[in-house]
């Protein structure tokens, strides 16, 4: 005797019914809802602070954001997926050499 609606489907030759997911843990909604506006909030400051930024900058001149941490120094010959000889530990493409 077949019970389970996805046995008696597969007994038929149809596909297996779709299986119900269990229902969230108390309070998950309201954490995941509060997580996201926390990541909004961040996300509209960086925004905020990125247009300051351009406003501020004179024209022709990159934004602070845009400018690299680190002043560009003359290291020879480094191809640009090699390590940066700064010591960064970031690939020279995405450190020195922008």
């Amino acid at each position: 005797q077949l019970t389970s609606p996805t046995l008696a489907a597969a007994s038929l030759g149809g596909a297996p019914a779709a299986q119900s997911r269990p229902a969230p843990a108390p309070g998950a909604q309201a954490r995941a809802d509060a997580s996201f506006d926390r990541l909004l909030a961040r996300a509209s400051a960086s925004s905020a602070a990125r247009a300051k930024a351009v406003q501020a900058a004179a024209p022709g001149e990159r934004p602070a954001y845009a400018q690299s941490e680190r002043p560009a120094q003359d290291f020879g010959k480094v191809g640009r997926n090699d390590p940066c000889p700064c010591g960064s530990g970031k690939k020279y493409k995405n450190c020195h050499g922008r």
